[in-house]
């Protein structure tokens, strides 16, 4: 699918393959690119994020779609294009490759989630042909009141507890010796790659007066802080704040006041995890069943 924005509000909603689509646009018609593309490592088995045969083959793919969002798009224009750590310098290859000049990795730090991993005790018991008893659920979360995050109050209900799967106990000596091993750690950082078209004038000033891109909007990213909340983000108030150092006249350092907006934006952006609870609300028992069963199955190394 893919969505053209103009101004502050939704146009059109075109869907469609991305590349089919992108082929009917003319050169230099978009401002600029936001993208969550696939990563490469088959996720729940499915196909869209199948690794083509490798690296190789999988980058030379990728390096198609970039090329067309690069013709596509106006010089200057950034592209913000998200990928997993574990094959995020596959993403920035491909995009690099395809001649966007790679700016920043803004990372995504969260807090939620489990690890994607092979439970080292279950397969030692399923490889002996073993049953395992099922002594208990493990649920992902307790229930608890809903509140709002940015004041703490209660906003009523309650978020309920969700059984994911079950809980065993090992069947065969060798399992228990090895139960509580596995093959990875917990994820907790998700890229995302800021790209830019190469400028088609001399410098970004001359770019953005001719297409209006080539720079970013610092002062609508801000950050605002939260009332009495102290320093929040950094061991320096001043960083916090969005001050800057200046010097007089007279050569004296000084501090300037802080920004009415909030933070300056970072390259770091650290998730709250209630807030990453709430989002998913919405999400079915029979989903997070699914998704445990395929975790279970196909964790493999």
């Amino acid at each position: 699918m893919m969505l053209i924005w103009p101004d502050d509000f939704v146009d059109k909603v075109i869907h469609g393959d991305c590349l089919e689509v992108m082929k009917q646009m003319p050169d230099g018609c978009v401002d600029a690119v936001v993208t969550d593309p696939p990563a490469g490592i088959s996720f729940m088995g499915k196909d869209w994020d199948h690794h083509k045969g490798g690296r190789n083959q999988w980058i030379a793919w990728m390096i198609t779609i970039a090329s067309e969002c690069l013709r596509v798009v106006k010089p200057g224009g950034h592209a913000f294009v998200w990928s997993l750590p574990r094959t995020s310098h596959w993403t920035a290859t491909a995009w690099e490759d395809a001649g966007f000049d790679l700016k920043d990795r803004v990372a995504h730090v969260f807090a939620t989630g489990f690890p994607k991993s092979l439970s080292v005790g279950k397969a030692i018991d399923k490889a002996a042909g073993t049953e395992r008893q099922v002594v208990g659920k493990r649920t992902d979360r307790a229930a608890k009141p809903r509140r709002d995050i940015r004041g703490g109050n209660l906003v009523g209900g309650h978020k309920p507890a969700i059984d994911l799967s079950d809980i065993t106990a090992p069947a065969t000596e060798a399992a228990k010796d090895w139960e509580g091993w596995g093959t990875a750690v917990k994820p907790a950082v998700q890229d995302w790659w800021l790209l830019r078209k190469p400028l088609s004038e001399k410098n970004v000033a001359e770019n953005v007066l001719k297409h209006g891109t080539g720079a970013l909007n610092i002062d609508e990213c801000r950050i605002p802080g939260l009332k009495g909340s102290g320093v929040w983000g950094s061991s320096n108030k001043h960083c916090q704040t969005g001050r800057t150092l200046n010097q007089s006249p007279e050569g004296e350092d000084y501090r300037s006041q802080p920004h009415p907006a909030g933070r300056w934006p970072a390259n770091l952006i650290l998730t709250i995890p209630e807030d990453e609870y709430r989002l998913r609300d919405d999400i079915t028992p029979d989903q997070l069943h699914q998704l445990a069963d395929w975790m279970n199955e196909n964790a493999k190394y």
